[in-house]
């Protein structure tokens, strides 16, 4: 399956969810919401699949939008 497309969506969802985060501050949040990202070398980081990514956005979307309601 192609997971462009849906992280494409996800992307969209985040940035009209959260809009007080840039681009890069998305980009951080989903990783650091993988297990182990703080040990992830450079390489690691680059052979992260469509899927793992997806399934990372998903997962810091729910975790950023919960954090949101409690602030707001």
């Amino acid at each position: 399956m192609n997971f462009r497309y849906f992280i494409e969506e996800k992307l969209t969802e985040f940035k009209k969810d959260i809009p007080e985060y840039s681009f890069s501050q998305t980009i951080l949040s989903a990783l650091k919401s993988m297990d182990n990202f703080e040990n992830f070398t450079k390489s690691e980081l680059l052979s992260i699949s469509d899927e793992d990514f997806y399934t990372a956005l998903e997962k810091s979307l729910k975790k950023e939008k919960q954090k949101n309601l409690k602030y707001s």
